[in-house]
């Protein structure tokens, strides 16, 4: 069942964890919605390291793209079969100018 992951608004303007598995069970994340939460453009990028916490343009899934004021980008992945370990991370040029939402499953997973 897709449910949402994680949900974050970075405080700052460097780069944070929004998303790490906690189970060994395979996973599958399907979307990140990123929405600018400001009345300002905000540059915003997300970053997936499989194995550590390297947030950077060699992780980078989306570089600083920027939103309009109010406006949102859906990222759809396929981001799946990975086990316990590595984390999604997320960006904003703007302190607590985005939220970042997480959607996938975790097989085996009963809510």
């Amino acid at each position: 069942m897709i449910r949402q992951l994680a949900q974050s608004r970075p405080s700052g303007t460097t780069a944070v964890s929004a998303w790490t598995p906690t189970v060994a069970a395979p996973y599958r994340v399907v979307l990140v919605s990123i929405c600018n939460v400001t009345t300002n453009s905000v540059d915003v990028s997300l970053f997936h390291d499989v194995d550590g916490t390297t947030y950077d343009e060699s992780t980078a899934l989306v570089w600083k793209h920027t939103l309009v004021a109010g406006e949102i980008l859906c990222y759809e992945s396929e981001i799946s079969d990975y086990r316990a370990a590595g984390n999604l991370a997320v960006m904003s040029s703007v302190a607590s100018g985005a939220t970042f939402s997480v959607y996938g499953e975790i097989q085996g997973e009963r809510l």
